[in-house]
């Protein structure tokens, strides 16, 4: 299949032109025959312009011509749709619809369910998330002790070296500031933790220096409570400490209670995998499933297959909610001098054709007289 991706060469400055180089280049890899231009072609078997206003501008603003240029088949032409949200964008896209464009792939479920919501065509929309460049790594969670480890275990180190040895520490990195905690390292470190051990002579000013850069203050011990405790929360620090003594008197204060290896095996578990839920939510927007999607659309449009079987609604997704879908009809309707593309919208024929300037400007004597 011969794709041309369409963007301007402004446009193409911003993210929209990597989006549009990154979809190319995922195509390719999936053996299709594609291409960034500026304009469309009729050589090629979809046009798909990265910008929903430039066909609708490309045919309808044309000097000389009253009507869109009839494409000639079977050339597809589609369009990113996204943000449609003010009463010029709304009519660009009714005018474009199924005279334009065969579909409208918008960026998301809810602008989907908006664009249909005002009239459009909800047969000839769909959606494909965007993608990420899978460029950043998670940082580890700093977990900051301040203690030294005494030779009686008053501090229960001994918990930490049996989470050490049930549970993979592979998010976490332990910074502890005291003495006497080589053998408990080497025990985080086997289980996948990195650990930085400073030792108590680099003063209480240390401690202070590196307690905002703190995820979690840990403390184990059930002596009456830590004093480091009371620095870490001033410094906005959550805490994973036993509830026991002064730490009880903290309202609001203990983030993560413990009253041993079990349940302080679980808090790691449940901290590393709540970070796994946000991680997992975007590992399958990759440009190859962003590249995939669009030509399951593009093949169910030349096979003139329905677009919903291209690209079925997933479940597990947070609802749509038609509370929400009232309130963008609110903002759209808000915004109605406002949209940036006013100046496009009124170089178009079909605008004066249809009278809009003459009712426009009743409108406004009327808004005037009030």
């Amino acid at each position: 299949m011969r794709v041309r991706l369409v963007i301007d060469s402004v446009n193409r400055q911003w993210i929209i032109g990597k989006m549009a180089d990154r979809l190319a280049s995922a195509l390719r890899e999936l053996d299709f025959d594609a291409e960034v231009d500026e304009g469309p072609s009729d050589a090629v078997d979809v046009n798909h312009w990265m910008l929903y206003l430039q066909p609708w501008r490309h045919y309808y603003s044309a000097p000389g011509f009253f009507e869109p240029q009839w494409r000639p088949a079977p050339t597809k032409h589609t369009a990113m749709i996204t943000h449609v949200d003010d009463p010029v964008k709304v009519q660009i896209v009714r005018d474009s619809i199924g005279k334009i464009l065969d579909a409208g792939i918008c960026m998301s479920r809810m602008t989907m369910s908006e664009l249909a919501g005002y009239g459009i065509d909800a047969a000839r929309l769909t959606y494909v998330n965007p993608a990420h460049d899978d460029a950043v790594n998670p940082r580890r969670f700093i977990i900051g002790m301040t203690t030294k480890r005494y030779g009686d275990g008053r501090k229960r180190e001994d918990d930490l070296l049996l989470v050490a040895r049930k549970v993979r520490l592979d998010a976490f990195r332990f910074e502890i500031i005291g003495d006497g905690w080589e053998a408990v390292a080497e025990e985080l470190r086997r289980a996948g933790a990195e650990v930085d051990l400073a030792p108590s002579d680099r003063g209480y000013g240390y401690i202070l220096e590196r307690l905002p850069h703190f995820d979690y203050y840990l403390y184990a011990g059930w002596d009456e409570g830590s004093m480091g405790t009371l620095d870490a929360l001033a410094a906005g620090v959550k805490t994973i400490i036993t509830p026991q003594g002064f730490h009880l008197d903290l309202k609001g204060g203990i983030t993560h209670p413990f009253h041993d290896e079990a349940e302080l095996a679980a808090v790691f578990q449940a901290i590393a995998d709540d970070r796994k839920v946000r991680i997992d939510s975007v590992k399958n927007w990759t440009w190859n499933e962003y590249a995939r999607r669009h030509a399951s659309i593009w093949r169910a449009l030349l096979e003139g297959r329905p677009l919903a079987a291209a690209i079925p609604i997933e479940e597990g997704h947070t609802p749509i909610l038609e509370s929400d879908l009232t309130r963008a009809k609110q903002r759209l309707r808000s915004r109605t001098f406002k949209s940036e593309f006013w100046p496009y919208f009124l170089e178009s024929r079909r605008f004066w054709m249809r009278g809009k300037l003459a009712r426009l400007k009743r409108w406004l004597l009327r808004r005037n007289r009030r």
